[in-house]
Protein backbone atom coordinates (compact mmCIF):
# COMPACT_ATOMS: atom_id res chain seq x y z
CA UNK A 1 0.00 0.00 0.00
CA UNK A 2 1.26 3.35 -1.28
CA UNK A 3 1.80 5.67 1.88
CA UNK A 4 3.40 8.55 0.74
CA UNK A 5 4.26 10.60 -2.95
CA UNK A 6 7.11 13.35 -3.46
CA UNK A 7 8.31 15.54 -1.26
CA UNK A 8 7.72 19.45 -2.91
CA UNK A 9 11.31 20.15 -2.16
CA UNK A 10 13.94 22.17 -4.53
CA UNK A 11 17.36 23.64 -4.25
CA UNK A 12 15.76 27.00 -3.79
CA UNK A 13 14.16 26.34 -1.20
CA UNK A 14 16.25 24.54 0.40
CA UNK A 15 19.59 27.30 0.38
CA UNK A 16 16.58 29.96 1.77
CA UNK A 17 16.59 28.29 5.25
CA UNK A 18 18.95 30.45 6.86
CA UNK A 19 19.17 31.17 10.55
CA UNK A 20 20.47 33.85 12.42
CA UNK A 21 23.96 32.22 13.79
CA UNK A 22 27.23 33.10 11.47
CA UNK A 23 29.87 30.52 10.74
CA UNK A 24 30.14 28.49 13.49
CA UNK A 25 28.35 30.26 15.94
CA UNK A 26 27.27 28.47 19.17
CA UNK A 27 24.18 29.87 20.29
CA UNK A 28 24.57 30.71 24.02
CA UNK A 29 21.80 28.73 25.61
CA UNK A 30 19.53 25.06 24.75
CA UNK A 31 22.03 23.09 22.82
CA UNK A 32 21.57 19.69 23.53
CA UNK A 33 23.61 18.08 21.27
CA UNK A 34 26.93 19.06 18.82
CA UNK A 35 28.29 16.65 16.15
CA UNK A 36 29.90 16.54 12.94
CA UNK A 37 29.38 13.65 9.81
CA UNK A 38 31.45 12.56 7.25
CA UNK A 39 30.41 11.33 4.09
CA UNK A 40 33.11 9.14 2.14
CA UNK A 41 33.18 9.20 -1.22
CA UNK A 42 37.14 8.24 -1.76
CA UNK A 43 37.70 9.28 -5.74
CA UNK A 44 36.42 12.87 -5.01
CA UNK A 45 35.66 14.14 -1.77
CA UNK A 46 34.87 13.88 1.84
CA UNK A 47 31.58 15.84 2.52
CA UNK A 48 31.66 16.92 6.05
CA UNK A 49 29.17 18.96 7.61
CA UNK A 50 28.62 20.25 11.91
CA UNK A 51 25.44 20.68 13.17
CA UNK A 52 23.77 21.89 16.50
CA UNK A 53 20.69 20.17 17.98
CA UNK A 54 18.77 22.43 19.77
CA UNK A 55 16.11 21.37 23.33
CA UNK A 56 13.56 22.84 21.24
CA UNK A 57 13.67 20.70 18.58
CA UNK A 58 15.66 22.70 15.74
CA UNK A 59 18.69 21.88 14.17
CA UNK A 60 21.15 23.90 12.82
CA UNK A 61 24.03 23.42 10.22
CA UNK A 62 27.12 26.07 11.44
CA UNK A 63 29.52 24.42 9.05
CA UNK A 64 30.09 22.03 5.92
CA UNK A 65 32.85 21.72 3.53
CA UNK A 66 33.68 19.29 0.53
CA UNK A 67 37.86 18.23 1.47
CA UNK A 68 38.92 16.73 -2.04
CA UNK A 69 40.68 13.49 -1.48
CA UNK A 70 40.77 11.83 -4.53
CA UNK A 71 42.14 8.22 -3.85
CA UNK A 72 42.07 5.99 -6.84
CA UNK A 73 39.58 2.73 -6.51
CA UNK A 74 41.76 0.60 -8.55
CA UNK A 75 44.97 0.97 -6.27
CA UNK A 76 46.16 -1.91 -3.75
CA UNK A 77 44.13 -2.43 -1.07
CA UNK A 78 46.55 -1.89 1.72
CA UNK A 79 47.58 1.70 -0.08
CA UNK A 80 43.55 2.68 -0.20
CA UNK A 81 43.85 1.64 3.21
CA UNK A 82 46.50 4.02 4.28
CA UNK A 83 46.03 6.45 2.33
CA UNK A 84 42.13 6.97 3.84
CA UNK A 85 43.30 6.56 7.35
CA UNK A 86 45.37 9.04 7.08
CA UNK A 87 43.81 11.38 5.45
CA UNK A 88 40.42 10.55 8.17
CA UNK A 89 43.88 11.68 10.74
CA UNK A 90 44.23 14.43 8.92
CA UNK A 91 40.59 15.61 8.63
CA UNK A 92 39.86 14.98 12.36
CA UNK A 93 42.86 17.17 13.33
CA UNK A 94 41.02 19.95 11.18
CA UNK A 95 37.79 19.56 12.97
CA UNK A 96 39.10 19.10 16.47
CA UNK A 97 41.24 22.64 15.64
CA UNK A 98 37.94 24.56 14.49
CA UNK A 99 35.82 23.15 17.63
CA UNK A 100 38.76 24.18 19.88
CA UNK A 101 38.89 27.98 17.96
CA UNK A 102 35.64 28.51 18.43
CA UNK A 103 35.12 27.28 22.08
CA UNK A 104 33.05 23.97 21.45
CA UNK A 105 33.39 20.32 21.81
CA UNK A 106 32.41 18.34 19.17
CA UNK A 107 30.98 15.23 21.20
CA UNK A 108 30.55 12.65 18.52
CA UNK A 109 31.88 12.32 14.84
CA UNK A 110 30.52 9.77 12.48
CA UNK A 111 32.30 8.66 9.89
CA UNK A 112 30.90 6.65 6.48
CA UNK A 113 32.22 3.10 6.78
CA UNK A 114 30.50 1.52 3.83
CA UNK A 115 31.95 -0.72 1.42
CA UNK A 116 35.35 -0.99 0.43
CA UNK A 117 35.68 2.05 3.44
CA UNK A 118 34.94 -0.17 6.08
CA UNK A 119 38.64 -1.74 7.47
CA UNK A 120 39.97 1.61 7.61
CA UNK A 121 37.38 3.99 8.81
CA UNK A 122 36.39 1.33 11.92
CA UNK A 123 40.26 1.03 12.13
CA UNK A 124 40.88 4.94 12.49
CA UNK A 125 37.68 5.08 14.99
CA UNK A 126 39.00 2.71 17.94
CA UNK A 127 42.29 5.14 17.73
CA UNK A 128 40.36 8.58 16.73
CA UNK A 129 40.98 10.07 20.30
CA UNK A 130 44.73 9.08 20.21
CA UNK A 131 45.41 10.55 16.52
CA UNK A 132 42.92 13.76 16.49
CA UNK A 133 40.58 13.83 20.05
CA UNK A 134 37.28 13.28 18.88
CA UNK A 135 34.83 10.38 20.02
CA UNK A 136 34.47 8.60 16.58
CA UNK A 137 32.31 5.80 15.12
CA UNK A 138 31.68 3.57 11.63
CA UNK A 139 28.02 4.47 10.69
CA UNK A 140 26.82 2.55 8.09
CA UNK A 141 23.55 2.83 6.20
CA UNK A 142 20.76 0.07 5.78
CA UNK A 143 17.56 0.52 3.78
CA UNK A 144 14.74 0.96 5.86
CA UNK A 145 12.93 -2.45 4.98
CA UNK A 146 16.50 -4.07 5.36
CA UNK A 147 17.16 -2.65 8.88
CA UNK A 148 16.50 -4.78 11.86
CA UNK A 149 16.94 -4.04 15.87
CA UNK A 150 17.90 -7.46 16.07
CA UNK A 151 21.74 -8.81 14.90
CA UNK A 152 24.07 -11.16 16.49
CA UNK A 153 26.47 -8.31 15.94
CA UNK A 154 24.75 -6.05 18.23
CA UNK A 155 26.51 -4.98 21.39
CA UNK A 156 23.51 -3.01 22.44
CA UNK A 157 19.95 -2.29 22.02
CA UNK A 158 17.96 -0.85 18.95
CA UNK A 159 18.30 3.29 19.98
CA UNK A 160 15.68 5.10 17.23
CA UNK A 161 16.39 2.78 14.33
CA UNK A 162 20.35 3.02 15.36
CA UNK A 163 21.86 0.06 16.23
CA UNK A 164 25.97 -0.80 17.70
CA UNK A 165 27.49 -3.75 16.60
CA UNK A 166 30.95 -4.67 17.58
CA UNK A 167 32.96 -7.90 15.88
CA UNK A 168 33.59 -10.88 17.56
CA UNK A 169 36.51 -9.61 19.53
CA UNK A 170 34.70 -6.65 20.65
CA UNK A 171 31.50 -8.69 21.38
CA UNK A 172 34.00 -11.21 23.78
CA UNK A 173 35.74 -8.41 25.16
CA UNK A 174 35.22 -4.91 24.95
CA UNK A 175 37.88 -2.67 23.18
CA UNK A 176 39.68 -5.59 21.70
CA UNK A 177 37.92 -5.42 18.41
CA UNK A 178 35.86 -3.05 15.76
CA UNK A 179 32.70 -1.70 16.60
CA UNK A 180 29.94 0.45 14.09
CA UNK A 181 26.08 1.57 14.13
CA UNK A 182 23.55 0.60 11.48
CA UNK A 183 21.13 3.21 10.64
CA UNK A 184 18.01 3.36 8.93
CA UNK A 185 19.54 5.67 5.46
CA UNK A 186 16.00 5.55 4.46
CA UNK A 187 14.43 6.99 7.37
CA UNK A 188 16.91 10.08 8.04
CA UNK A 189 16.80 10.97 4.49
CA UNK A 190 13.42 11.99 4.90
CA UNK A 191 13.51 13.60 7.81
CA UNK A 192 16.47 15.77 6.47
CA UNK A 193 14.21 16.26 3.53
CA UNK A 194 11.55 17.37 5.80
CA UNK A 195 13.72 19.94 8.21
CA UNK A 196 14.08 22.16 5.01
CA UNK A 197 10.17 22.18 4.02
CA UNK A 198 10.08 23.78 7.61
CA UNK A 199 10.11 27.12 8.29
CA UNK A 200 13.90 28.19 9.95
CA UNK A 201 12.39 28.03 14.22
CA UNK A 202 9.43 26.18 13.75
CA UNK A 203 10.00 21.81 15.09
CA UNK A 204 11.66 19.65 13.18
CA UNK A 205 13.42 22.26 11.36
CA UNK A 206 16.93 22.37 9.77
CA UNK A 207 18.75 25.53 9.03
CA UNK A 208 21.82 27.03 7.31
CA UNK A 209 24.14 29.55 9.12
CA UNK A 210 24.46 33.26 7.79
CA UNK A 211 26.76 34.19 4.78
CA UNK A 212 27.80 31.25 3.66
CA UNK A 213 26.93 29.66 -0.14
CA UNK A 214 25.07 26.52 0.14
CA UNK A 215 23.85 26.25 -3.45
CA UNK A 216 25.82 23.18 -4.12
CA UNK A 217 24.56 21.67 -0.65
CA UNK A 218 20.85 22.73 -1.53
CA UNK A 219 21.34 20.70 -4.92
CA UNK A 220 22.73 17.99 -3.35
CA UNK A 221 20.34 17.17 -0.53
CA UNK A 222 17.75 17.61 -3.60
CA UNK A 223 19.19 14.58 -5.96
CA UNK A 224 17.50 12.00 -4.02
CA UNK A 225 13.27 12.27 -4.64
CA UNK A 226 11.21 10.61 -2.91
CA UNK A 227 8.83 9.05 -4.84
CA UNK A 228 6.80 6.70 -2.68
CA UNK A 229 6.79 4.62 0.62
CA UNK A 230 5.36 1.21 0.98
CA UNK A 231 3.80 -0.98 3.41
CA UNK A 232 5.54 -4.33 3.10
CA UNK A 233 3.21 -7.14 4.23
CA UNK A 234 6.25 -8.03 6.97
CA UNK A 235 4.97 -4.68 9.01
CA UNK A 236 7.99 -2.52 7.71
CA UNK A 237 8.05 0.20 5.04
CA UNK A 238 10.25 0.64 1.28
CA UNK A 239 11.10 3.46 0.13
CA UNK A 240 11.48 4.36 -3.59
CA UNK A 241 13.72 6.60 -4.54
CA UNK A 242 14.47 8.62 -8.09
CA UNK A 243 18.32 9.94 -8.42
CA UNK A 244 18.09 12.94 -10.32
CA UNK A 245 21.65 14.39 -10.32
CA UNK A 246 24.77 12.78 -10.06
CA UNK A 247 26.37 13.41 -6.42
CA UNK A 248 23.82 13.50 -3.07
CA UNK A 249 26.54 13.34 -0.79
CA UNK A 250 25.43 16.50 1.21
CA UNK A 251 22.18 15.11 2.03
CA UNK A 252 23.88 11.45 3.03
CA UNK A 253 26.67 13.61 5.58
CA UNK A 254 23.21 15.51 7.16
CA UNK A 255 21.00 12.00 7.51
CA UNK A 256 24.07 10.56 8.82
CA UNK A 257 24.46 13.90 11.40
CA UNK A 258 20.34 13.18 11.93
CA UNK A 259 21.86 9.38 13.18
CA UNK A 260 24.47 10.18 15.15
CA UNK A 261 21.87 12.35 17.02
CA UNK A 262 19.32 9.57 17.19
CA UNK A 263 22.13 7.18 18.21
CA UNK A 264 22.39 9.47 21.54
CA UNK A 265 18.65 9.34 22.26
CA UNK A 266 16.89 12.15 21.04
CA UNK A 267 14.46 12.04 18.52
CA UNK A 268 10.73 13.25 16.81
CA UNK A 269 9.76 15.59 19.94
CA UNK A 270 11.54 13.69 22.90
CA UNK A 271 13.60 16.18 24.61
CA UNK A 272 15.21 13.28 27.42
CA UNK A 273 17.69 10.56 26.60
CA UNK A 274 17.18 6.95 26.72
CA UNK A 275 20.08 4.47 27.20
CA UNK A 276 22.45 7.07 28.00
CA UNK A 277 25.50 5.26 29.16
CA UNK A 278 25.11 2.85 25.94
CA UNK A 279 24.76 6.20 24.11
CA UNK A 280 27.69 7.66 25.16
CA UNK A 281 29.88 4.27 25.24
CA UNK A 282 29.76 3.95 21.30
CA UNK A 283 31.79 7.32 21.20
CA UNK A 284 33.98 7.57 24.51
CA UNK A 285 37.67 5.96 24.19
CA UNK A 286 37.49 2.57 25.44
CA UNK A 287 39.40 3.58 28.66
CA UNK A 288 38.28 6.56 29.19
CA UNK A 289 35.89 6.53 32.71
CA UNK A 290 32.31 7.09 31.80
CA UNK A 291 31.05 9.81 34.39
Amino acid sequence: MAMQFALPITPKLVASRVSNLKELEIPTEGVQYICAATDINASKYLTSVIMVFMRNQTAHIIWHKFKKCRIPANIPEHDYYQRLYNLLGEHGRELKKIADEHHFKIQGWSIDCGGTNWTAVLDFAKNSMRICGLPCCGFAGKASHAYRSFMRSRLKEDVNRTLLCGDEDERKKSGTGRRWTYFDSDGVHEQAQKGFLQEVGNIGSISWYQGGNHTDWAVQVCNEKLLLKRARQDGTVEYTWKEIGEDHDALDAIGQCLATYASQGFANGNTGRTSMLASRQRFMKRKLKIV
